[in-house]
């Protein structure tokens, strides 16, 4: 298995499987965040607008309304970005919502990783032992 094969995450205290997202800004890595592995939503990545701003997103003013996970309509803004996948730079859709949804883990950064970056991954969520892992 190379280098570039494997993810880890783990599991945190209210059972939501976590991993570590490096964002890549103007062909440099710009720093990470924690996303919670959301199996519901089947896009790629999601986050609030204090979540975007904080991680440096910059933020597009036209928003539409976006079906969240939990089936209601919400207004959101939807913008490309570039990340580092497995060791490889990729681009990805985010959705970054004005409606408060998602909560912070301790003061670390939470966003939704959805099933749209799982494709072609095996995900394994062992929760005995709180550990994560992505294969491809």
């Amino acid at each position: 298995m190379s280098i570039y094969s494997l993810l880890e995450g783990r599991v945190d205290h209210l059972g939501q499987a976590l991993v570590q997202v490096e964002l890549l800004f103007e062909s440099s890595r710009a720093g990470s965040v924690l996303a919670a592995i959301d199996t519901a939503f089947n896009r790629g990545l999601w986050f609030t607008v204090t979540h975007a701003q904080e991680a440096g997103i910059e933020i597009p003013e036209r928003r539409d309304q976006v079906v969240f996970p939990d089936g209601l309509l919400h207004p959101a803004s939807l913008t490309s970005l570039n990340i580092l996948w497995f060791g490889y730079p990729q681009r990805v859709d985010a959705y970054i919502s004005t409606t408060p949804y998602l909560r912070r883990s301790g003061e670390e950064l939470v966003a939704l990783l959805g099933t749209e970056l799982l494709q072609g991954t095996n995900l394994l969520i062992d929760y005995r032992s709180g550990r994560v892992r992505l294969e491809r």
